[in-house]
């Protein structure tokens, strides 16, 4: 993946696109911050979950968006090399945090919905601690051996997957592979489970609808026999 694509209309497509969803994206999270803050509770689990899932979306939206300036400014669709760097190391940290952090939403329903069992805020807590220092370290020490590249196709610097650096290699190996692996199956466990719960719910409700129904038929039946 060359690091410094041709100045195309497609580039520069995509690079207007970038910036103007960027800027969508970080109004509209403004104007939702106020009241994101007033509604959530952070001694309950999700919420604070929630708050960090805002955060690392926010990560992401300003560091694209400042990439995009920062292409606007220099007058060419890719940055410098220290530059991409950065911006690929914060789009990483916030890729990887909003993947971790759909895996703990996904974990704490299913532990209340099918366990039932609610765990402290304490272990919420340090779970997100461990996802930041995780995906931090493997973002930024990603980024110091210049593994960040610039994709023509989003005009954005992210992790070279196509790599065949064994340093980059290894560590997308650990970021994307295990981190993705890992969330990936919490999740399908974790919602599978509670789909097949609500499915097995919504099917007890409608027997005993269907049973009440019966009954009330059946008394209807035998009240009217009685008049009779």
């Amino acid at each position: 993946m060359d690091a410094r694509p041709e100045l195309t209309r497609d580039t520069w497509v995509a690079i207007h696109s970038g910036f103007t969803l960027a800027i969508l994206g970080i109004i509209t999270m403004s104007g939702l911050c106020p009241n994101f803050i007033r509604a959530k509770d952070l001694r309950k689990p999700l919420d604070f979950i929630y708050l960090n899932l805002f955060v690392f979306d926010a990560l992401v939206l300003l560091a694209v968006a400042v990439g995009e300036l920062g292409r606007f400014s220099i007058g060419l669709p890719y940055l410098p090399k220290v530059a991409c760097q950065i911006e690929g190391a914060f789009v990483g940290i916030g890729g990887l945090g909003v993947l971790a952090c759909l895996a703990q939403i996904g974990w704490e329903r299913y532990n209340i919905v099918i366990k039932n069992v609610e765990y402290p805020l304490r272990v919420y807590q340090l779970a997100m601690v461990g996802t930041w220092v995780y995906v931090t370290t493997l973002s930024i020490a990603m980024g110091s051996i210049d593994g960040c590249v610039q994709n023509p196709g989003t005009s954005t610097c992210i992790g070279n997957w196509s790599s065949r650096d064994p340093r980059q290699m290894a560590i997308i190996l650990i970021s994307g592979g295990l981190l993705l692996a890992l969330s990936s199956t919490a999740m399908l466990v974790s919602y599978g489970g509670i789909g097949k719960k609500i499915s097995g719910l919504r099917k007890e409700v409608l027997e005993y609808t269907f049973e009440l129904d019966s009954r009330m038929d059946a008394e209807i039946a035998q009240m009217l026999q009685s008049f009779a």
